[in-house]
């Protein structure tokens, strides 16, 4: 009897490290699916950006809470950080971006709040082009793209945002690759910690 308590009680602690233990990974991968979940079936046409926006608040909101305790272990936040919830936010929007056939039909149904979203943030900030062959798409935690203008320079174009022409990147890649494209991007201003320095770097908008 003692002995099977022993095992009893083993068995629980080793299980419970395991869960403390969640990947990220793997967590993110269940927000992904559960959010995926909620939104598919509904009906997303003629909203616009804000209002889709504020939908895909309201499906991923009560799942952060669901896990905030995994939260906590794998990155290091809370549902009461904002910074950490924005990043982990972007982190799902990407990731949806690649396994949710019903994210990217939100957005291929509502052309007239993609342009408006456009507008305004060619209003926000200047928008740029270059012309060139898209030699590769390199993944990670936030893709990029590598384009070699008529000089022979190539261009790291950063993936971190839903941008028009997007859905062509994640469903027809390899028939993109090598192939003239043209990339609209804005440059933005971040901090790279092992140059201890803000840096300027370019992100894509737009893709035709």
């Amino acid at each position: 009897m003692k002995k099977n308590l022993t095992l009893f009680l083993c068995s629980l602690l080793f299980s419970t490290g395991i869960l403390a233990q969640v990947s990220k990974d793997s967590l993110l991968k269940v927000i992904v699916k559960e959010t995926c979940t909620d939104i598919t079936g509904k009906d997303f046409s003629g909203k616009s950006m804000e209002e889709i926006e504020m939908e895909l608040g309201l499906a991923m909101m009560p799942i952060m809470v669901k896990y905030q305790e995994e939260l906590q272990t794998a990155y290091g936040t809370g549902i009461e950080d904002q910074a950490g919830m924005e990043k982990m936010g972007m982190e799902v929007g990407l990731q949806l971006a690649k396994d949710c056939p019903a994210f990217l039909k939100m957005f291929a149904g509502n052309p007239a709040a993609i342009k408006d979203r456009a507008v305004r943030n060619n209003a926000a900030v200047e928008m740029k082009t270059i012309n060139g062959t898209l030699l590769k798409i390199v993944h990670g935690d936030f893709s990029y793209l590598q384009v070699k203008d008529p000089a022979g320079k190539i261009e790291k174009l950063w993936w971190m945002e839903y941008f028009e022409g997007s859905g062509r990147l994640i469903t027809n890649a390899g028939d993109m690759l090598n192939k003239d494209v043209k990339v609209k991007y804005t440059e933005k201003e971040i901090y790279n910690a092992t140059l201890k320095e803000y840096i300027k770097i370019k992100v894509i908008t737009g893709l035709e």
